[in-house]
């Protein structure tokens, strides 16, 4: 699947957000409402969203990655083979107090994850990579986020 793919659905979807998800989008994650893809650059460590004209429109390190998979996996039931099944173009979100509850489906199955609000973004660029990279790229994410290779 393409990462076009995965996000055209959710830039389609658009229309349907709540006007609060529309501007955290914007604010904090304006790579997912825009058509492009996640390039890794080895040597400087860093995860970029390229827009289809070429342009930087977000940047993670990998530590900032590994940092926030750590929160997400620390303080929800999230793991690395969850993160794989979930159909990213089928979510919910709620904004409540600085917590977000993100309504997904794994496999058929409704899951309910609730972080906080800060680590959101970062959930979302390592589904969009996870969803859309080819294996090798993954693999090489799992690796810098410390996931076992049993897990990858």
């Amino acid at each position: 699947m393409t990462v076009a793919a995965v996000w055209d659905a959710l830039n389609g979807g658009a229309d349907y957000l709540s006007a609060e998800m529309h501007a955290w989008l914007q604010q904090h994650a304006p790579w997912a409402l825009t058509a492009g893809q996640w390039v890794v650059d080895k040597s400087s460590a860093t995860w970029r969203w390229v827009d289809e004209k070429g342009n930087e429109i977000h940047r993670y390190t990998t530590s900032q990655l590994k940092t926030g998979w750590e929160a997400i996996a620390r303080t929800t039931d999230m793991t690395w083979d969850l993160l794989k099944q979930v159909n990213w173009t089928q979510i919910g979100t709620s904004f409540i107090k600085g917590l977000v509850a993100v309504v997904a489906i794994v496999a058929g199955v409704v899951v309910v994850i609730v972080l906080a609000e800060v680590l959101l973004a970062i959930l979302l660029a390592l589904a969009a990579i996870v969803a859309t990279a080819s294996g090798a790229v993954v693999a090489a994410l799992a690796v810098a986020l410390g996931v076992s290779a049993a897990a990858a």
